[in-house]
């Protein structure tokens, strides 16, 4: 997440750019709960092959 870190903020102090500050907080939420899923499937399917092992 570092890396979009200073994209947001830099748009957050730019009173001007709300629809960007907007779109880069959607994208930072959205790309948090794609990973949190991309997890949770690694998790699942390790704990599966842990289970049948």
């Amino acid at each position: 997440m570092q890396v979009f870190s200073p994209k947001i903020s830099t748009s957050i102090t730019q009173s001007g750019s709300s629809n960007e500050t907007l779109f880069g907080m959607i994208f930072a939420i959205s790309f948090i709960i794609w990973l949190d899923g991309r997890f949770e499937f690694l998790f699942s399917t390790v704990i599966r092959y842990e289970s049948f092992s």
